[in-house]
């Protein structure tokens, strides 16, 4: 059974609930401060590592807000991996600090398993974008950032 939103609310910020690999792509679900984050990494040697999350069309709930490098001082993502993430505290979401207010509290009140569900459609199309820079990058065209 699924934790609930409450439960999870309870739970440390950086709580891993899913570090997963998929085809090249590391896939971590954790608790951050207000709500749910989402991240999919891609190894730190991999062409589009490093790139500005702007940079990248992937379609997520809210946009991608993150790009970073893993066990840093600032995260506690898995290392290795060039992480591109988003959040589940948007405006028509509940925030794990609205709970103060509970009575008043409105929007999405997000789980882990409404988060897995969500994580196919980002993953195939970071995939494909792996796909693509690595195919540039054999071509001899090299990687090189404006």
């Amino acid at each position: 059974m699924s934790a609930t939103f409450e439960q999870l609310a309870e739970d440390k910020v950086g709580t891993i609930y899913i570090d997963r690999f998929d085809k090249g792509l590391r896939i971590v679900v954790l608790r951050g401060p207000a709500s749910l984050c989402a991240y999919i990494g891609v190894p730190v040697a991999h062409p589009l590592a490093g790139e500005q999350y702007d940079n990248l069309p992937i379609e997520c709930h809210g946009g991608l807000t993150f790009a970073g490098e893993g066990a840093t001082e600032k995260n506690c993502l898995p290392p290795g991996h060039f992480y591109y993430g988003w959040d589940y505290s948007h405006c028509d979401d509940a925030a794990f600090y609205d709970l103060q207010y509970r009575d008043e509290m409105r929007g999405k009140r997000w789980t882990v398993a409404e988060v897995e569900g969500e994580l196919w459609m980002p993953a195939y199309q970071m995939k494909r974008l792996m796909k693509m820079a690595e195919n540039i990058f054999a071509k001899g065209a090299g990687w090189r950032k404006p």
